[in-house]
């Protein structure tokens, strides 16, 4: 990454300060006329100025660092959000294939009841059979079915609930999103 344009003016101004202080005779001559007490104060404060001038390129260059840190981190929470999303879209997925799946059994229940019903109202002669009909096959495929329904809606609800978890997860981590980036405009 280039350095920042703080970092790079505060470079520049100190080597412009140095080449001038180098090379301008005028400069040199005064530096020449000075009293060598007069010249060891400057001095003191040329070396004073260089080190707070060091100090503030160490802060930045720390305010720098911090930002790429904070940078890094939110590119990072973005990729687990985006993870969770995913991760929700399947879920969704899967419960529409469920939901499917029962909406089908109930067709089956709805034919066999159907079924059932013609033989009854067909004959009345016929109802002893229809009685063991219903015995033998009617009941224990309706239980079967009314089970699998159940089994089903059980599932469902529980992905709801993983559902609901992984949201309150993704909320969670937009809150950190939008903390971190306060923190990166703060920097």
């Amino acid at each position: 990454r280039s350095p920042s344009r703080v970092t790079s003016w505060l470079g520049m101004k100190d080597k412009a300060r140095r080449n001038k202080a180098s090379r301008s005779p005028s400069l040199l001559n005064s530096r020449a006329k000075m009293s060598p007490s007069r010249e060891l104060e400057e001095d003191k404060y040329i070396d004073k100025a260089d080190k707070i001038l060091v100090q503030q390129k160490g802060h930045i260059n720390n305010l720098k660092w911090a930002k790429e840190d904070i940078i890094d981190e939110i590119t990072e929470i973005q990729q687990l959000n985006h993870e969770e999303k995913v991760r929700i879209r399947i879920i969704l997925e899967r419960q529409q294939k469920i939901t499917k799946n029962i909406e089908k059994e109930n067709r089956i229940k709805e034919n066999y009841i159907k079924a059932v019903q013609s033989i009854a109202a067909s004959v009345d002669e016929e109802n002893s059979r229809k009685r063991t009909l219903e015995q033998k096959y009617f009941t224990p495929i309706i239980a079967n079915l009314e089970s699998n329904a159940q089994d089903l809606i059980t599932r469902i609800a529980e992905e709801r609930e993983e559902i609901e978890t992984i949201r309150q997860k993704i909320q969670d981590v937009n809150r950190l999103v939008k903390n971190k980036g306060d923190e990166l405009e703060d920097c």
